[in-house]
């Protein structure tokens, strides 16, 4: 004979043979049980209730069933909420059981790494590190020694570059000093020339006199041209005429000044050797006063002096020779020595054309 299965009430916890399942005496709802124990005292209640009554309606009879529902429902309920209770206390140990894995992989492997450590950090294993840091640090202590020493010698170069720079702008702004000066005394000489002008220009013209050799030289050897005997000429013109062979530029430069102020178109042939001297100031003082002599022999002297070495001769031969021959050809005296020697021979080629027909 089989034996027979034997369940718990899930209310009482009193057992219940599987019999009574099968002749209704117990209830299964779902996977939990209900016992005859449990189940006869809510019918029997119902019933006694229904026996004692006698007259009662049928809707206390519909309360107990209602009741009776409800405690079945309570029990479910409590039933389905123990099993998710176990439900998450399983899910729980697994999840802790997966964290007590991970937190045993990492004690090994925080394990491994102090062995790790304690054979790196043993006696003697840092040695050869500590060797190579003190190398390090003696090479650096030269370089810094050497840059130390560099950035001084630097700074006292630095210094003496200083000074001779500042030496330098003295020099610098002494030379502008100068260079104003004369630029003052140079305008100031070209205003004292213009405001002579209109007297020259009254005064009568000489006719056209012989061609004077411009490099013929006194028998001294000075830069000053032989002069022409000074015949003919008033006191103290004469004197100015034999002052212009004189050794000292400023001596000639006066002599020559005082002769062009003077108006006289006998000085003419007098000054003309002049346009050679070796001083530039004089030879731009004379291609100045040649503009004031209509002759053919200034115009050649103009024309040649486009050549000269310095630019302010080239400057004012360029202005006089206009304003002589009422000509302009484009000179540029600043310009390229090749580029002024073809603008040069322009002028020479214009002058060939009219040198009759100008005077």
């Amino acid at each position: 004979m089989d034996e027979l299965q034997v369940y718990f009430c899930d209310l009482c916890t009193t057992s219940v043979p599987e019999q009574d399942l099968d002749t209704g005496d117990a209830i299964r709802l779902h996977d939990k049980v209900i016992g005859s124990c449990c189940l006869k005292e809510l019918r029997g209640g119902a019933t006694t209730e229904a026996k004692a009554g006698g007259a009662r309606s049928g809707s206390a009879a519909g309360w107990f069933a209602t009741a009776f529902v409800m405690l079945v429902a309570v029990a479910g309920a409590t039933v389905f909420l123990e099993w998710r209770v176990a439900e998450e206390a399983k899910n729980l140990g697994s999840s802790m059981s997966s964290s007590r894995d991970a937190v045993t992989r990492l004690d090994e492997r925080l394990v491994s790494v102090e062995r790790r450590l304690g054979a790196t950090l043993s006696d003697g294993a840092l040695n050869p590190i500590e060797t190579k840091i003190a190398s390090i640090q003696a090479e650096l202590g030269g370089v810094e020694e050497r840059v130390i020493g560099s950035v001084r010698g630097n700074a006292t170069r630095l210094r003496d570059l200083g000074t001779h720079m500042h030496s330098l702008d003295s020099g610098q702004r002494e030379q502008i000093a100068r260079t104003a000066e004369f630029k003052t005394e140079v305008q100031s000489e070209l205003r004292r020339l213009g405001d002579r002008v209109d007297e020259i220009a009254a005064a009568p013209r000489m006719p056209t006199t012989p061609v004077v050799d411009a490099g013929a030289t006194n028998d001294e050897g000075d830069g000053a041209p032989a002069m022409p005997e000074p015949d003919a000429l008033p006191e103290p013109l004469s004197g100015f005429v034999a002052q212009l062979t004189d050794r000292d530029d400023g001596a000639r430069f006066e002599a020559v000044d005082e002769l062009l102020q003077s108006g006289d178109p006998r000085v003419f042939p007098h000054i003309l050797p002049l346009a050679s001297d070796a001083d530039p100031f004089v030879r731009r003082l004379v291609f100045e006063g040649l503009k004031d002599f209509r002759d053919a022999t200034a115009v050649d002297a103009l024309i040649q002096a486009l050549g000269d070495a310095e630019s302010l001769v080239r400057y004012t031969a360029y202005a006089s020779l206009k304003a002589l021959t009422s000509h302009d050809i484009t000179f540029d005296p600043d310009a390229a020595a090749g580029k002024r020697a073809s603008m040069q021979r322009r002028w020479q080629e214009w002058w060939d054309k009219n040198r009759g027909d100008l005077f």
